[in-house]
């Protein structure tokens, strides 16, 4: 038995695309790829060069860079290329121990293919291992022996190996004769075949032409009954094209007649339809004026006495409401000791509903904060609760309580020192600042998240101004020293939560203090633009869900 050895392992290539082949996984960082180059390599000096002891050495490179049997089927393949590099060596028993480790790790990893195809080969070199093992112990023995009794002794074999290379030949010549004696048989039995095939073939020839007679006159039979069948159609044809006139006729009076008495219908329909068209548009038009007019009132109201100029040294306000009159408004007025507060207010709901739970927000921040004179912002949020509570008859003792009630941002600044109070129910604050976060805020951990470097967010409390059975807790309020040129953003959530887009996605509140931060740079009047082209552009062709506002202040 000769084992025979294959050290082509994926394909020969030449050593110069082996090297640019290495040079590639170095520089992509490709360690699978570099493995298997070095053992290319190692085959390609073994079987181009026959340099046994280089190819060794690539070898050995890939078992290194192949730590902890990263990749198994390349460690299986090193052990058995090294073996097979011994067995050229004639270095049978490290051949053997590398067989084993190789099919050791195919049986641990259960990899069958690879089990078989080493088990076979494993199998042939052990059985030239033991020819070479009994070859050896042969020419030892004769070794031993003295000439004479050596000569004999393969005078002997030879002799043996005569006989029965000559019992082979008697078995040939005799399955020889016995092959001359069957091809004798084979002739006569064609012989026969080839009549027996005449006889088919004159057979076949008479039957062909009985049965084309049979086809000549079948095919007259169906020309005739073709001819009687043409005659009946054309007949049936002919019935069918009266009938199908005398059809067409009574349905096209019918149809005339149809359409004249809808066209009466119609035009007394179209009558009566023009003139509830022109009611339903007075009707919008008395509405559509008076929601205006309510809007120009909301207006005065959220401006108050004083108009926000006055107030801040430089401010903008985007305000989009989803139909005429809004529920979010933005809120400001001075304090009694020279403080400036302002809100931005989502009210439950938008339109008319909304604008009526404006009109209550505004009354109780011009109550609590002006007529009372309570500027601490968290105790001006629990006062806005009970009064919210109170107005809206939301008393724990009501068998129906409505959820109905407001999201805001409050602020008191002072613009002397520069310090902020502030108190938020679910809506946060914004501050924007050159490397904000790379400084240590001085709040805690709960109560404030980074944004990248720029943009620091101040958390409201989780609840809403209104019944809430979840949160009995006191509105905190947090302190942070400002800066000059800091500006602080304040909004609802009407703009993150807008559906647009190509996916028809939420804007998301993520995607907003990035584009906070982007428009910062602008002039104030350039924001305005920018928040309004935003949400345009994002909302496209789908319905505005919510009211939008959204306040800048710089400090």
């Amino acid at each position: 038995m000769t084992l025979i050895l294959s050290l082509n392992v994926i394909g020969q290539k030449s050593i110069d695309e082996l090297e640019a082949q290495l040079k590639t996984a170095k520089s992509d960082n490709n360690s699978k790829l570099e493995v298997e180059t070095y053992i290319l390599m190692g085959d390609y000096f073994i079987k181009e060069e026959d340099n046994i002891n280089k190819g060794q050495r690539f070898y050995r490179r890939s078992n290194r860079k192949n730590k902890d049997d990263e990749f198994v089927d390349l460690t299986i393949l090193y052990h058995r290329q090294y073996a097979r590099s011994y067995v050229l060596q004639n270095k049978l028993e490290d051949a053997s121990t590398h067989y084993q480790d190789a099919l050791s790790l195919a049986k641990e990893y259960k990899l069958k293919n690879y089990v078989k195809n080493l088990s076979q080969e494993i199998e042939q070199f052990e059985a030239r291992k033991a020819q070479i093992i009994k070859a050896k112990q042969e020419l030892d023995e004769l070794k031993s022996l003295k000439d004479d009794e050596a000569i004999a002794r393969i005078e002997e074999r030879n002799q043996k190996e005569d006989l029965e290379a000559e019992k082979f030949f008697l078995e040939i010549n005799k399955l020889s004769r016995e092959n001359q004696l069957q091809q004798i048989k084979l002739r006569f039995v064609e012989n026969e075949l080839e009549k027996k095939e005449l006889k088919i073939q004159l057979l076949d020839q008479y039957n062909k032409a009985k049965a084309a007679e049979i086809e000549k006159h079948n095919a007259e039979i169906a020309l005739k009954n073709l001819e009687i069948e043409k005659k009946e159609v054309d007949a049936k044809r002919q019935n069918n094209i009266i009938l199908f006139f005398i059809i067409t006729s009574l349905l096209l009076f019918l149809i005339v007649f149809i359409i004249f008495f809808n066209y009466k219908k119609l035009k007394k329909l179209n009558l009566l339809l023009s003139e509830q068209s022109l009611i339903i548009k007075q009707k919008n038009k008395e509405m559509t004026d008076s929601l205006n007019y309510a809007q120009r009132i909301q207006e005065a109201i959220f401006l108050g006495s004083k108009s926000h100029k006055s107030i801040f040294p430089e401010y903008f306000i985007f305000n989009q409401p989803k139909d005429i009159v809004s529920g979010d408004f933005f809120w400001s007025s001075k304090t009694h000791d020279n403080k400036i507060a302002w809100a931005v207010v989502d009210c439950t709901g938008h339109g008319v509903p909304g604008a009526f739970m404006s009109i209550i927000g505004v009354r109780l921040l011009n109550e609590i904060i002006v007529e009372r004179k309570i500027t601490d912002p968290g105790k001006v949020l629990d006062e806005m609760k009970r009064g919210i509570i109170h107005s809206l008859n939301q008393e724990e003792n009501q068998t129906t309580v409505t959820q109905d009630g407001m999201d805001m941002t409050l602020c008191i600044w002072d613009p002397i020192t520069n310090e902020l109070k502030y108190a938020g129910a679910n809506n946060s604050i914004y501050i924007l600042r050159e490397g904000i976060n790379s400084s240590v805020i001085p709040l805690p951990e709960n109560k404030y998240k980074s944004f990248e470097n720029d943009l620091l967010e101040i958390r409201a409390n989780r609840s809403p101004i209104g019944y809430y059975p979840y949160f009995s807790h006191p509105f905190d309020t947090i302190t942070f020293q400002l800066q000059k040129g800091d500006i602080i953003y304040a909004l609802s959530d009407g703009f993150q939560d807008q559906f647009g887009g190509t996916k028809n996605k939420k804007y998301t509140t993520k995607r907003m203090k990035r584009f906070m931060i982007d428009v910062s740079a602008k002039s104030f009047t350039e924001q305005t633009n920018s928040f309004k082209n935003e949400l345009n552009t994002w909302k496209g062709n789908y319905e505005q869900l919510d009211d939008v506002c959204i306040v800048g202040v710089r400090v």
